[in-house]
């Protein structure tokens, strides 16, 4: 499916990109889009209450699968008023480039005594339909703790400017100089578990629905609707099997409601649908059994 990650930020989309490469999500940009792109105000008070007000007002504009992140920094050696929190690129009013970033932390790093150990706290708002909107700032998606040093790496990512002072604690290394890691993939695995949770929690939620709509039609159909009622509820199998719904996950439901009803035109509407289920229909309305 074709997913919006509300940045303009290259270098954010390509470690997205890099965390989400083995799922069916096409990801684009906000860069990808010729449409004016909509003013916001990120007056949250935390990274998911920012995840959301930007997320809302791309789905508003855009009206297409997105999701938004933010983040805030925290350091163990600072004090409440030291905490860059929200305003990671902020000092005051001025918003620094890559660069100011670095001089402006490797001088945190000076004041007290060469290093500080912080984490990112991320937030990652999903607006996948109006209705179905998914958020998280768990722990799985925040950093593991680091230390920023005085005197940056030589290397540079666009975007991500505090990785270039970044010091892996178990090893004392540069992330940089590791094989295996850094600062900016560390939370890939809460990330995929957040989507794929998601989802799977907007399949079930689909799935729900529509085996609904079959139990609707088992108790409003009649003689003279039979068939059309029966053609409906296949379709309704059919959509299911094409989410990639398990037959089993199918089946059960459908066959514990069916031992909840009496004999008769209910009944027999149910057993009907279930054999499109189980395969025992012509071999032209086979659903599961024809993969």
């Amino acid at each position: 499916m074709k997913l919006l990650y509300g940045t303009t930020n290259n270098g954010k989309l390509q470690a997205m990109k890099n965390a989400l490469k083995d799922s069916d999500i096409d990801l684009i940009g906000l860069n990808d889009l010729e449409e004016e792109l909509p003013q916001i105000k990120e007056d949250g008070t935390t990274p998911l209450e920012n995840a959301e007000l930007k997320a809302r007002a791309y789905f508003e504009v855009f009206h297409i699968p997105v999701f938004s992140c933010d983040s805030g920094l925290y350091f163990e050696e600072l004090n409440e008023e030291e905490q860059p929190g929200l305003q990671v690129r902020r000092i005051g009013a001025k918003e620094l480039t890559d660069e100011e970033m670095i001089v402006h932390y490797a001088a945190l790093a000076e004041k007290h005594g060469g290093k500080i150990t912080g984490r990112y706290r991320n937030a990652i708002y999903f607006i996948l339909e109006e209705d179905r909107h998914f958020s998280s700032m768990d722990m799985s998606i925040a950093t593991e703790p680091f230390v920023l040093v005085t005197r940056p790496h030589p290397k540079r990512v666009k975007g991500f400017p505090l990785d270039s002072l970044s010091v892996d604690i178990a090893t004392g290394k540069y992330y940089y100089d590791l094989e295996v890691k850094d600062v900016s993939t560390s939370v890939d695995d809460g990330v995929r578990a957040f989507f794929a949770g998601a989802f799977r929690a907007n399949q079930e939620s689909n799935m729900g629905e529509i085996l609904e709509q079959i139990k609707i039609l088992s108790m409003t159909v009649t003689e003279e609707e039979y068939n059309t009622n029966l053609e409906q509820s296949y379709d309704c199998l059919v959509k299911l099997h094409d989410w990639g719904v398990d037959k089993d996950n199918v089946y059960r439901p459908l066959f514990e409601y069916l031992n909840r009803l009496e004999d008769g035109i209910s009944y027999n509407f149910i057993a009907d649908t279930l054999d499109f289920v189980t395969g025992w229909c012509s071999p032209e309305k086979r659903i599961w059994d024809k993969d």
